[in-house]
Parts: C-alpha cells; sequence; structure tokens
C-alpha cells in the first residue's frame, strides 16, 4: 500500500495533507452510528433479539476522530425449541401447521390463530407457487402477508434446515407484497420470478409494512429484487444476496437490487448484502417528492452494477440522492462498504452518495469505494474519513462540485489501483454464527488467497463452505479446516449463473475481485 499513500500525497501535496493507509482488515463490525441531527441515537444500531438486554448509547457529536462503535450483542436465532409450525409446497390446505400436516404458505402468511407472536414458521423445500389476489394497479400477487408480532416477539418465517426454499412469482406483477403485517422477519428465502421474457412488468418485493426484517435472502431474476418504501418504517435488509434483477430499454437498463426511500425518525438498515449485476443499479435511494433520510448502509458488498444491459448508460453501485431543494439526503451512515468497477462492463459502475443537492449530517467511513465517486456538494456537517477512494476505470476516480479532497485529507485518493498485494474484508453474520461475507481485493492477481479462519469462527475440524457469491446455488466448494489460521479461496476456476431471460454472458472480475460466502456446516468430526 506504500505507492498508494505515495499517490494520494501527490494529490494532496498543496495542502499538506496528512493521509492514512488503510488495512484489509474490518475492526470489528456493526455498531452505533452517531448523527448530530438526531434525537435518538441509538435507533441506528441494528436492535438486539427479544432475548437480549436493551442497548443504551452514550449521545455524541461527531468529531474529526469519530468515536469507534460499540458492537451490539449478537441476535440468538430462532430454533426448534421455538414454537413452531411448518409450511410445504405440497400442502392441501387442510393441516394444521404441524410438521406432518402442514399449512400452505399462504395460510401461514395470513396468520391462523395458532400462530401467535414469537413463533418460527418453518418452511419445507421446494418451490411455491400461487396467486393470492389481483388488483387494478399491483395486478397479480403471488403472496400477500398479514401477520403481526411484537418488538418483543417477532414472527418468523425461515427455510427448515437448510432446505432451498423458492418464492416463484412466475409471471405474476408481485412476488410477495408486504403491507398489512407488522413485526415480521423473513429468513433465508430464495425469491425470484422465473418468467423467460423481461419486462417491467416482473415480479418483485413491495414493502410498506413497519418494522419488518429481510435476512440471508436470496433475491435474484425479479423486477426490482426489493422496494422499501416510505411506509415501511425501521426495516432491515440484513446479509442478503440480490442479483439478475431488472430488465433493459433502448435507453439503458431498468430495475434494481433495491430501490427504497425513507422519512426521519424512521431508520432503515442496509446492512452486510452483496449486491451484483442488475440491469439498472445495485443500490438506489432516490426521490424527488419524497425522502431520502435516516438511511444505515454498513457492511454491503456491491459490484457489477448495470452489467446486465446491452446499453451504455450510467451505472452505479451506490446511488443515495435526495434530489429534492427542499429535502437533501439527511443522516446518512455509509461504512464498511466495499464497491467494485472494472473496464469489463459497457459503462464502468459508479457510486454517488448525496449529490444533485448535497447531504446533511453525513458519515462516511471505512470504506472501499472502487469505482467514479460522483461528489455534488454542500456536504454539511460531514465526517468522511478513512476511506480508499480508486478509480480502476477510465473514468476519473471523483467528479462533482461542492467536495474538496483537501476538506477530508485522511482519506485515500488515487486514479490506479495496486499492481501487488491483497485486501480482504470479512464481515461475519450477525444471525447465523459461522457464517460470513468475504470481498476481496487480489491486486497481485493470485490464484488463491489466504483468509483468516478466526474471523470466520472456524475450529479444527469443521466443515466448511466456499461459496461464489455468482453462482451461490451451483459454485461451492466443502472443505475440513486443518487448524493452521487460515483458509485458501480460489481466485480462479470459478463458475457463473446465467440471468433468466437473458443471453448476455456474466461478467467477471476475476482475478481481481472476488465476492464469497463461506460458512460452517459440521462441527469437528
Amino acid at each position: 500500500m506504500a505507492w498508494l499513500v505515495a499517490v494520494a500525497l501527490l494529490a494532496l501535496a498543496a495542502v499538506g495533507a496528512d493521509v492514512r493507509a488503510g488495512v484489509g482488515s474490518d475492526d470489528g463490525v456493526v455498531g452505533i452510528a452517531y448523527l448530530p441531527g438526531l434525537l435518538n441515537t441509538d435507533r441506528f444500531a441494528l436492535p438486539p433479539p427479544p432475548t437480549a438486554p436493551p442497548i443504551t448509547p452514550t449521545l455524541e457529536t461527531p468529531s474529526a476522530e469519530p468515536t469507534p462503535p460499540t458492537p451490539d450483542p449478537t441476535p440468538v436465532p430462532p430454533d426448534e425449541a421455538a414454537p413452531a409450525h411448518y409450511v410445504s409446497p405440497t400442502a392441501t390446505g387442510a393441516g394444521d401447521g404441524s410438521f406432518d400436516a402442514p399449512w400452505t404458505l399462504q395460510q401461514a402468511l395470513s396468520q391462523p390463530a395458532a400462530l401467535d407472536p414469537g413463533d418460527v414458521v418453518w418452511l419445507r423445500g421446494g418451490t411455491y407457487t400461487g396467486t393470492a389476489f389481483s388488483d387494478p394497479s399491483l395486478g397479480r400477487v403471488s403472496f400477500t402477508c398479514g401477520t403481526r408480532g411484537t418488538a418483543e416477539a417477532p414472527i418468523v418465517f425461515r427455510n427448515h434446515r437448510d432446505e432451498r426454499v423458492t418464492i416463484d412469482g412466475e409471471g405474476n406483477e408481485v412476488a410477495l407484497f408486504v403491507q398489512n403485517c407488522s413485526h415480521t422477519w423473513f429468513w433465508g428465502l430464495e425469491v425470484m420470478s422465473s418468467a423467460p421474457v423481461r419486462t417491467p412488468s416482473r415480479a418483485y418485493i413491495y414493502v410498506t409494512a413497519p418494522d419488518v426484517k429481510f435476512i440471508n435472502m436470496i433475491l435474484h431474476d425479479l423486477a426490482d429484487g426489493i422496494n422499501l418504501w416510505t411506509a415501511a418504517t425501521d426495516a432491515e435488509l440484513y446479509g442478503s444476496l440480490i442479483y439478475h434483477n431488472g430488465w433493459d430499454e433502448t435507453g439503458g437498463g431498468h430495475g434494481h437490487g433495491i430501490y427504497t426511500q425513507n422519512k426521519a425518525p424512521s431508520v432503515k438498515k442496509i446492512h452486510d448484502n452483496i449486491f451484483f449485476s442488475q440491469y439498472g443499479m445495485n443500490v438506489r435511494a432516490w426521490s424527488t417528492n419524497q425522502f431520502v433520510d435516516n438511511f444505515a448502509f454498513e457492511g454491503n458488498i456491491a459490484f457489477n452494477g448495470g452489467s446486465l444491459s446491452e446499453n451504455a448508460s450510467r451505472k452505479f453501485n451506490f446511488f443515495v440522492v435526495g434530489n429534492n431543494p427542499k429535502a437533501p439526503t439527511r443522516n446518512l451512515v455509509v461504512r464498511h462498504n466495499y464497491t467494485f468497477a472494472g473496464n469489463t462492463t459497457t459503462t464502468p459502475a459508479c457510486n454517488a452518495f448525496g449529490p444533485n443537492y448535497g447531504a446533511v449530517d453525513m458519515r462516511m467511513e471505512d470504506n472501499h469505494l472502487l469505482g467514479q465517486l460522483r461528489v455534488t456538494g454542500p456536504y454539511t456537517n460531514a465526517v468522511i474519513a478513512r476511506n480508499t477512494i480508486l478509480g480502476g476505470t477510465a473514468l476519473p476516480f471523483i467528479t462533482g462540485t461542492g467536495f474538496r479532497m483537501e476538506d477530508h485529507p485522511d482519506n485515500i485518493y488515487a486514479q490506479d489501483v495496486p499492481k501487488t498485494g491483497v485486501e480482504a474484508f470479512v464481515r461475519p453474520n450477525r444471525y447465523e454464527p459461522g457464517r460470513a461475507h468475504v470481498a476481496i481485493y487480489n491486486w497481485g492477481g493470485a490464484d488463491a488467497v489466504d483468509i483468516d479462519a478466526t474471523a470466520l469462527g472456524l475450529r479444527p475440524g469443521d466443515a466448511y463452505e466456499i461459496i461464489h457469491a455468482m453462482d451461490y446455488f451451483d459454485d461451492r466448494i466443502t472443505r475440513t479446516y486443518d487448524g493452521g489460521g487460515t483458509i485458501a479461496v480460489p481466485m480462479t476456476g470459478h463458475t457463473f449463473a446465467q440471468a433468466i431471460g437473458s443471453t448476455k454472458a456474466p461478467v467477471s472480475q476475476f482475478p481481481l475481485f472476488g465476492a464469497f460466502v463461506i460458512r460452517r456446516v459440521g462441527p469437528p468430526s
């Protein structure tokens, strides 16, 4: 990294900036983010599970040297000991929700009398299809959620014992309609559309319900992966893989990994997801007549934004913009995110946080942002520090007005990427011990990269899987940890899933960059 510091110093020498090199570690995952414009600063922290003690953060004001985040308690996942019910794709509708007489999915989503707050609904493996209702504005809806848990006792819909559970929107316009419910979690489910033709009416997940969570989901080949609208207050999208969403038009790609808006005092948490290869943007938080307030983007990996489109339109990994002079982006946390843009796409993906009308009360810290950073201020009361901001493509590494590098000297700025070395970032999963997302910048092009096994929570003798994010269901390597301190992640020889209804070949960034899910699948023998 020494050459990188030198490049940054050359860029800032005129103002005597003190540029500090970053290291390839995560320094303690998700914590509490303190923003000056909020009365309740704890709202940006991931909440504890119902059985955990409450978090009582101290109110602080950001400074040039921000206070390190305080880790939250690790959520306790539901298990078979919790009040449990079962759902099966072969259920007849006459069952009572037991293992031998399961409900249909729509029965469970309608909250039968036996389904209480705090209960877990286990979905058996298989493909779930159907049409719950049709609406003149929404179209045909496959499944609709009507469950109501409580803050202390949410209702959880989760795949049973790691079985593959697929909700297929088929030719419907909405795969999952989440409006008339609250305090409901969806966990470990695949939601997709098998429709062979890509149009704007393709299925998606529509969310306007308050206090819902989507955890470790697989959302692909939809119109948008998920829409979290303003009414979906205090929603959380965590640990999910979101890819191959959208459709193409002459003017460019449409449909995004996530399309979202938010208004204070609600806080939306977009944490530890892997976004890649949409037709439109990976992450779109945007509004001209609503609000882009109180977002926490932490620990996300985003690459190949817009790469499925055949058109050379603008492409983004992150596009977080309040397009309203009276409502700029406010109270924004952008921390520990990792993006990549290469010259292997028609137009390299960019990152935008607050352009057009700027951002008020923003913390952008400890990110690796590869690809052009688009900035147009003013940035009012912003802490922008310890970021690595690189170009790596034919586009300038930064563009826009109202942002001066000399005002934010505690970052690395450079047009070119390193030619040697490795930076690997491990994000342990808060909900599933033994599971982690990994982003690898393999600057030297090595065939394999060693990852710290302790960060993954592996013990000698543990069986584990290395899962290539771009072919989640088929590119898996199973090994046993030998206790040597590291595991080797291959950066060559990988396969890639093909987007449904597309003939365009998937865009690979190997060997320079790769994203993986690594998880423990068995205890020591």
